[in-house]
């Protein structure tokens, strides 16, 4: 199975793989229905099953949260804590990442693109080489080329998915740049 956030804009910032942010605040007060309510960009990303982690790439701990229902309607999830866990709130615009396991993660700048991308093990990657986690640069190139991605392979036994797509972030420069991101399950 393919599963693909579709294009991501670059924020200027360190953002993860899969990321999104909150677009209201997150109360840890559990409904009445017994789920606690994650409001995101795009709902149709998500999946029933899916991990989240709220507070991702941040200095207080992150909460973990398992996907229970999607309302591509209103871009709410439901959400069950994972363990049964207690639960922070979160403000408006808190990141969020995206935690399930694959085989492989692929990256693409898309083309005519101004500026690189940068690919980093945790957020203090930069578009600075030589700063931060930032180990590989993928170049921009003009409109209609051919980008050739990054591939992340986990080299696991066959049948095995051996990452997790929270595993790398990107960065880039602010602007009208877009990048695509998918994690290959086996």
């Amino acid at each position: 199975m393919i599963r693909t956030w579709g294009f991501q804009a670059v924020s200027g910032s360190a953002q993860p793989f899969f990321g999104d942010n909150l677009t209201a605040a997150f109360s840890n007060l559990q409904q009445s229905n017994g789920f606690y309510y994650v409001s995101v960009a795009k709902a149709a990303n998500y999946q029933y099953g899916d991990r989240i982690i709220l507070g991702y790439g941040g200095s207080n701990p992150t909460n973990c949260l398992l996907v229970e229902g999607v309302d591509t309607t209103h871009n709410i999830l439901s959400c069950a804590s994972e363990g049964n866990a207690v639960l922070s709130n979160w403000n408006n615009n808190t990141q969020i990442a995206l935690s399930i396991v694959c085989y492989s993660i692929v990256v693409t700048l898309l083309s005519g693109a101004s500026n690189s991308l940068w690919i980093g093990s945790d957020s203090t990657v930069t578009t600075t080489p030589g700063t931060g986690s930032g180990f590989f640069e993928i170049g921009k190139v003009s409109a209609g080329t051919p980008q050739i991605p990054f591939t992340w392979i986990g080299g696991a036994p066959s049948g095995a998915n051996p990452l997790r797509t929270t595993e790398g972030w990107v960065i880039g420069t602010a602007g009208t740049d877009k990048f695509s991101t998918a994690a290959l399950i086996l």
